[in-house]
This record gives C-alpha cells, structure tokens and sequence, in this order.
C-alpha cells in the first residue's frame, strides 16, 4: 500500500509538472513572438530613420522644433551640415544664430520668429547664411505654431532648406539677361542717336538698367581732357543731367588715371564725394575706340553691390 501511494503521489507530481510545463511553454512562445515584433519595429523604425536621413540628406532639408514652455531647441542632423554649425557644440543658442545671419536677415528672422511665438502666425523666408570660412550660403526655412487642447501656443516646428545652388543659378540667369538687355539697349542707341547727342542717351540708359541713382559719360576731347556727362536721379525719381563738363587731364585723379591711361575697371565701396553728391558704392569701366581708352562709364549708389 505504501508503495502503491508513492507511485500515486509521484504520477500526480509528475502530471502537475507537465501541466506547469505547458503553461511555461505558451508563455515563452507568446514572449517570443513579442520579442519578434519588437525585433520587426525596431527594425522598420531603423529603416524609417535612415530613409528620412537620406531623404533630408539628398534634398538638403532639415527640421527643428522649439518648446515654448522650457526654451528648448532640437535639431534634425541635417540642420547643422546646412547651417555649417560643428554637430558636436550641441544645437546653439537663439543669440548665437545671430553670428550665423547677415544683419539684415537676422533682423527679418527675428521679428518672424518672435511674431511666430507670440501671435501664432506662420513664416516663410529667404535668408543669407554665414559659413565658419566665410562663404554665404541660402536657405529656405518655414515654420508654424502647435497647439495644446486649449488651443495655446507650446511650440514652433519648422524646416529649413538649402538653396545655395538654386539661388546663384538665379543669379546667374538674372546676370545674363540683365546683360543682354544692356547690350542691346547700348546697341540701339548708338543706331539710332546722333554722335552728338549719344552721352545724353547712354548715361540714363545705363543708370536705369543697373538700377543706379548717379552716373556719369565721358570721353576724351581732341586736347586730351575729358568731357564729361553727369547724372543723377532725385527723390521724386526725376533725371538730372548736366553736359558738356571739362575736366583737364592735369586735374584727373589717380582712379581716374588707372581707368583711362591703363584700361582698369575700378569699382570702390568706399564713400566719397562727388560735388554735391555723396557716393556710397560705384563701378567705372573704360571705353575702348581701336584698341585704346577713348573715354569713360560709371554708375553709382545701387541699393546692393555691383
């Protein structure tokens, strides 16, 4: 009987450690298939990740967000290759973007920015970008408020994009029209005008494709002196023009030399004065009559650099 009640009590202890056993089996395959689709979503995640770091990457697009609450700033990878900021400083400073913008662009952003976080309206701008080795670089960056269930402002979220490559190809594509449409309206003028009256015609010509307030047109007499042309354009966009000016060769300044006596292109952003006129940035070219300087072109005071 002993016996007998061994053996029975062993089978049971058995059976219940079979049945505890299948239990345990269930779990660890339920744990497994967990663990697998975790392994599956990390994996897309990774995936996920580098496909939006190469998307960033090849289209030159990066993301930045700002928390309201805490003043904190994060930054996509991609930002700092953009902005030319060392990825290991960490994302700087609100003021130190300061350094990275030209003064005026920094201004605009400023002012977008701050509306942005006050008011909740949206932005999207140009700006000038300066590089660690100087170079200007642009970009593109927009950027709009996220709300709370309150409907309250708790943050910003933007983008930014690099359009260096676009912008000078602009550039470009503007010089070159602008250039065709120089040539011909000179071409035009010197068909239609009498030699007479041509300084009177090209100066404006000249002044008004290059978008300058001041100008002047001379070319060198039968004695050697320069007769000069002189323009300029008033406050109410009126011309001005004052003719037949002699300035002997023993008066020209050394600028004046470099341009007519060696053939120099000479451009200065340098204020000075020219009589009544103040000067802030100007661009003098040479005229050419059989190979030699004949006379002289230039233009003055664009709102931006020549």
């Amino acid at each position: 009987k002993a016996e007998i009640l061994y053996i029975e009590t062993l089978d049971e202890e058995v059976k219940k450690e079979r049945e505890f056993t299948e239990e345990q089996k269930k779990a660890l395959e339920e744990m497994k298939k967990e663990i697998n689709q975790r392994k599956r979503s990390q994996k897309t995640l990774q995936e996920n990740k580098f496909t939006l770091e190469m998307a960033q990457k090849i289209s030159r697009i990066g993301y930045w967000s700002y928390n309201i609450q805490n003043h904190m700033y994060d930054w996509s990878d991609e930002m700092f290759n953009i902005l030319g900021c060392p990825a290991e400083r960490g994302v700087p400073s609100y003021e130190d973007c300061m350094n990275i913008m030209l003064e005026d662009d920094w201004q605009k952003f400023d002012r977008a920015f701050k509306k942005a976080v006050n008011t909740g309206e949206s932005y999207n701008m140009d700006l000038k970008i300066i590089f660690p080795d100087r170079s200007i670089h642009y970009v593109n960056t927009r950027a709009c408020p996220l709300y709370d269930k309150d409907n309250k402002i708790t943050a910003l979220f933007g983008v930014m994009q690099d359009i260096t490559e676009r912008k000078l190809l602009e550039e470009e594509l503007k010089k070159s029209l602008n250039n065709l449409y120089i040539k011909n309206q000179i071409a035009g003028l010197f068909l239609t005008v009498s030699s007479e009256n041509i300084s009177c015609k090209v100066l404006p010509a000249m002044m008004n494709s290059l978008k300058s307030i001041y100008g002047l047109f001379g070319v060198i007499d039968s004695n050697g002196n320069l007769v000069k042309t002189t323009g300029y354009v008033d406050r109410n966009n009126h011309l001005h023009l004052s003719d037949g000016i002699i300035i002997k060769r023993e008066l020209w300044s050394d600028s004046l030399k470099e341009i007519l006596f060696e053939g120099k292109t000479c451009f200065s952003n340098t204020p000075v004065s020219e009589g009544d006129i103040q000067i802030k940035r100007s661009l003098s070219v040479p005229l050419f009559r059989n190979g030699k300087p004949s006379g002289i072109l230039t233009v003055a005071n664009k709102e931006e650099d020549y």
